[in-house]
């Protein structure tokens, strides 16, 4: 299929996946072949590193897999440029590099080299998944807004293409020769990341297809899942090219009565104009921070900003009513050591009692369940961000405990007793866990967005307070527990800015919590 037949059928609304998947292909078995050549000829030479030879191995079928996408980007009609395209390349080289390095400093069973196989390639994937999305944004600047899909649909197809050959080959090699099965097992990584990459690129095109169609009949797409609100930039009102929080802003100065709002620059410096205005890199990056999917504005957003002093006076009672218990509970770690009197204090104080508070907020009509971060998603979107979240926060936890367990283990203040019942411990395990995440999230993500919203328009300040906050509520494990748990918060923070939305974070926050606590995963299988 030549480049003329691709491009025209881009202008159909339905996109046939055959030419992505199989341009894929060819780019990745190319790769998996040059790679394999690399190899043969590294271990020819007398004493070469197997780890180097290893890296220089992957590092080839990385950077020719991805040159492979970059030229499939170029042959749909995107506008990638070369530079970006060996950016692209580079991304995948080194993605692929450093998902086979921690495989040599690790010897264990097969089933559990597998598991370590797999997380390693998927966690180093999302790099050059995201690599993958942002060209195709570059190149199609009307593809999805939402990228974290094709990351993670990149990022899981890199991780399964890992394992394939070992599967593969060792399943074929009881009927086959050796080589004949390893070259079939390379086939089918090939093929294997061929369809995962293949599929997201055709997801990307279908939503730039989906946003031309939407610009040229003159629709807004302004704010709709899916799309770029990029494309608003371009439309006349100024109002339409704000960013949700800039608007936010604005509304809030309104209502407060604030007279900066009036005159030439309607309350915003010159800074923020440059960031709200159409047609700049800026005003993309703001809006892909703060999410998207409506205007950023819930009611409860705006009951919020029209309440003068008295409304700001509840907002702080809220917080301190809702944050205390969770420093205070710490506390039963150190002094309480039957089990059944800390499931009491536990489940009483920083479960209950948080979703009775958010229940009140609801029902009173103080808060709607959008500014709790309680929206639906699609079920794909929905898998997509558990999946990224769950994979990089438990990197992100375990190998922050490993660093800082090296550098200097800290003594704990406490911890929870041990649950030597086994009803109890398994409830505690799955639902008091769940509840955990749940609980949390609502209150160090949900209500504590809602809350400094109001006061900064900084996603860096935002982030960072509440990553604190989060963190300090693990104060009795150490000063590593604090650490690693604010990083896990701030990336949770950071994924909820941009996704405006709570379920698939809960989950994966129940998911890193029940890994981590139930010991199913051997804690080396993170180094």
């Amino acid at each position: 299929m030549t480049g003329k037949t691709v491009r025209h059928k881009l202008k159909q609304k339905n996109i046939p996946a055959s030419p992505f998947i199989l341009y894929s292909f060819l780019g990745w078995t190319m790769a998996a072949l040059l790679g394999s050549l690399t190899s043969i000829l590294l271990l020819r030479i007398p004493g070469f590193p197997n780890l180097a030879a290893a890296q220089l191995t992957a590092g080839v079928i990385g950077l020719v897999g991805g040159l492979s996408w970059a030229f499939l980007i170029r042959k749909i009609g995107g506008a990638l440029s070369w530079k970006r395209g060996l950016f692209l390349a580079l991304a995948w080289a080194v993605s692929c590099v450093l998902g086979i390095t921690p495989l040599f400093f690790t010897s264990s069973l097969a089933s559990i080299m597998l598991v370590l196989t797999f997380y390693s390639f998927a966690t180093c994937g999302i790099l050059g998944g995201f690599a993958t999305a942002r060209a195709m944004k570059s190149a199609l600047p009307r593809s999805a807004n939402d990228i974290l899909t094709s990351v993670a649909i990149c990022s899981f197809g890199l991780g399964v293409a890992a394992i394939t050959p070992t599967i593969v080959g060792e399943r074929l090699s009881l009927t086959l020769p050796a080589w004949a099965a390893w070259a079939i097992g390379f086939e089918a990584m090939a093929m294997v990341i061929a369809a995962s990459g293949g599929y997201a690129l055709l997801r990307l095109s279908r939503a730039a297809r989906s946003g031309k169609d939407a610009h040229q009949d003159g629709g807004d797409t302004t704010g709709q899942p899916g799309t770029s609100t990029l494309t608003s930039a371009k439309v006349p009102d100024s109002r339409r090219s704000l960013s949700p929080w800039v608007q936010e802003r604005r509304l809030d100065s309104r209502l407060r009565g604030n007279d900066k709002e009036g005159g030439g620059n309607d309350g915003l410096g010159r800074g923020d104009a440059l960031r709200a205005g159409g047609g700049n890199d800026i005003a993309g990056l703001r809006n892909d921070i703060v999410g998207h999917g409506n205007d950023g504005l819930g009611r409860g957003d705006a009951l919020r900003a029209g309440g003068g002093a008295d409304r700001i006076k509840l907002d702080f009672i809220v917080l301190i009513i809702l944050c205390l218990p969770f420093y205070l509970n710490d506390l039963s770690d150190i002094y309480v050591r039957d089990w059944r009197l800390w499931l009491t204090i536990d489940y009483l104080a920083v479960k209950l009692f948080p979703l009775l508070v958010v229940s009140w907020l609801f029902l009173r009509k103080k808060m709607t369940l959008a500014d709790f971060g309680l929206t639906a998603q699609p079920i794909i979107s929905l898998v997509s961000i558990f999946y990224v979240c769950a994979l990089l926060g438990s990197v992100i936890e375990q190998t922050g405990y490993l660093i800082l367990g090296d550098i200097s283990a800290a003594a704990k203040l406490g911890e929870m007793p041990d649950i030597p019942h086994p009803f109890w411990h398994g409830l505690d395990l799955t639902v008091g866990l769940l509840l955990t995440g749940i609980c949390e999230e609502l209150v160090f993500r949900g209500y504590l967005r809602a809350f400094l919203v109001r006061y900064t328009q900084s996603a860096a300040l935002i982030i960072g307070a509440s990553a604190l906050a989060f963190g300090f509520i693990h104060w009795s494990g150490g000063y590593e527990k604090v650490l690693v748990t604010a990083l896990v918060g701030a990336f949770f923070m950071l994924l909820y800015l941009r996704t405006r939305s709570l379920p698939a974070i809960m989950l994966a926050h129940f998911a890193i919590d029940f890994l981590d606590f139930s010991h199913l995963l051997p804690k080396f299988i993170f180094l």
